[in-house]
């Protein structure tokens, strides 16, 4: 939607994303809400093997502005896991992720501990946590009529959460500094549709 073309000239390309502000409801059975996210309590999930590196530069980016409010875990069980995420302002995810088009619920994303699957995910209380997905694909999976899209991002939503931030595409290094930049613009106030768009 943000790419979309508004106007084109020779000297000149307007796109969506240079007049608005977008944000996605998965479906009306999950609501999103809006407004300024708290950072008091940041809870970041590294990857492990060949994304530990690239997790670590991004987790670290965010630290900068974030400070002693970010809590990193890399080996939690998944009971750990869980109740730490029910505490947190901000659920961030920099690791890898599979997106399941056959079968949603076993959706996963890589943790230090193994795998953590979307069905595990929709057991939690979240308490309007803001879920941030780092991670390739987070947003996409099976289009369900009625429904909408089955994905990482709609099990944070069910479980609670006040917002997910996904991806349809896979991630790289330079997501390292759209985080960056993401977390700035929470940090001045702005809700997590507003912030993102500043940092694209």
């Amino acid at each position: 939607m943000d790419a979309l073309v508004i106007r084109h000239s020779a000297a000149d390309t307007t796109y969506v994303l240079d007049l608005y502000t977008t944000s996605y409801a998965s479906s009306l059975a999950v609501g999103v809400t809006t407004g300024p996210i708290s950072l008091a309590h940041v809870i970041a999930v590294a990857g492990s093997g060949a994304q530990a590196v690239g997790a670590i530069d991004e987790i670290a980016s965010i630290a900068k502005v974030v400070s002693d409010k970010v809590t990193v875990i890399r080996d939690a069980e998944p009971e750990a896991m869980r109740r730490a995420a029910e505490i947190a302002t901000v659920l961030h995810f920099a690791t890898h992720a599979e997106a399941n088009d056959r079968e949603p619920q076993f959706a996963r994303l890589l943790t230090g501990n193994g795998w953590l699957h979307a069905y595990e995910v929709n057991e939690w209380k979240l308490r309007g946590t803001l879920g941030v997905l780092s991670a390739c694909d987070t947003g996409a999976g099976l289009i369900a009529g009625g429904e909408g899209t089955l994905s990482l991002s709609r099990a944070f939503l069910r479980a609670g959460a006040s917002g997910a931030v996904a991806t349809l595409w896979p991630v790289g290094a330079p997501t390292s500094h759209l985080m960056n930049a993401f977390y700035t613009a929470l940090a001045e106030g702005r809700d997590p549709a507003e912030a993102l768009r500043d940092a694209r």
